[in-house]
């Protein structure tokens, strides 16, 4: 499994095939581009070529475990802060699944945050009494009472710059070629922009 530092490190190797000074000092650079390339090709794969299946690639997801739920006064429900920046989808697929820690089956159901307390009820009989939650801002809300003990799994695309660099970067195999290419443009773009406001300043 590939890291996003390894990643970084292919990149590299394609824009200095030499040892430089510059290739020791672009490591965040190049891990910022490849971040922003692969999150730009899993939004196109799933906007255009997977909306009708609504599903999502396994390979993509990152999976954060052991997230504990704290009472929020001002919303008066539990809540659980996101671990990372969620990639921005319809319907908010960014967040995938969440459930409790080894009960994947009991996964809880997302809702539309302008879901009503008072259909709480007959929507838990629908689903079995399975909890409910929304996204708001970088916090998952619970619509249903949470022990503040209760480790929970979320599974979500995450979007790149909130990936370690050491961490495991999610990308199908399909598309790494692609990613790099796109990475190699970015990073070039963002070089040149960065080299020519050092150049103005100097000239000022």
């Amino acid at each position: 499994m590939i890291t996003k530092l390894g990643y970084a490190q292919q990149l590299i190797s394609i824009l200095y095939p030499t040892t430089t000074d510059d290739r020791k000092l672009r490591e965040q650079e190049a891990a910022l581009a490849i971040s922003q390339a692969r999150d730009i090709l899993i939004k196109r794969e799933i906007l255009q070529n997977k909306v009708e299946t609504n599903s999502i690639y396994g390979n993509w997801l990152s999976t954060f475990y052991d997230n504990k739920a704290y009472f929020d006064k001002n919303l008066n429900k539990y809540v659980i802060k996101l671990p990372a920046r969620p990639i921005s989808l319809i319907g908010d697929m960014g967040v995938y699944h969440v459930f409790p820690k080894g009960s994947e089956e009991n996964m809880f159901v997302p809702v539309t945050s302008g879901f009503s307390a008072m259909h709480l009820k007959s929507l838990s009989s629908m689903l079995g009494g399975n909890m409910a939650y929304y996204l708001d801002g970088n916090k998952i809300v619970f619509l249903n009472e949470l022990s503040k003990d209760q480790p929970i799994t979320i599974r979500m695309l995450a979007m790149g710059e909130d990936i370690p660099l050491d961490d495991y970067f999610p990308v199908d195999g399909s598309i790494e070629s692609e990613m790099l290419q796109l990475a190699v443009n970015l990073y070039s773009t963002q070089k040149q922009i960065n080299e020519d406001i050092v150049s103005d300043n100097v000239s000022q």
